[in-house]
């Protein structure tokens, strides 16, 4: 799996399968050691799936995310 474009309202993963999460479904996700983070797919096409956070993540947890999950150059 892998994490792009986190917010501190959601992000866009990558599943290769699609995982059976369709648009609606809630799910929890936890990104590295760093969860659990309640949340509901809104979105998915050709393996991304876009996700909507339940509660907004918190500044410092983001700030953490952000910088592991920075897009490569």
């Amino acid at each position: 799996v892998r994490v792009e474009n986190i917010s501190e309202r959601g992000c866009q993963v990558w599943i290769p399968r699609r995982a059976g999460l369709p648009p609606g479904k809630s799910i929890v996700l936890y990104i590295e050691e760093v969860g659990p983070f309640p949340a509901t797919v809104r979105w998915s096409r050709d393996g991304w799936i876009g996700i909507e956070f339940d509660l907004p993540v918190y500044a410092p947890v983001l700030d953490h995310l952000s910088v592991r999950h920075a897009p490569e150059d």
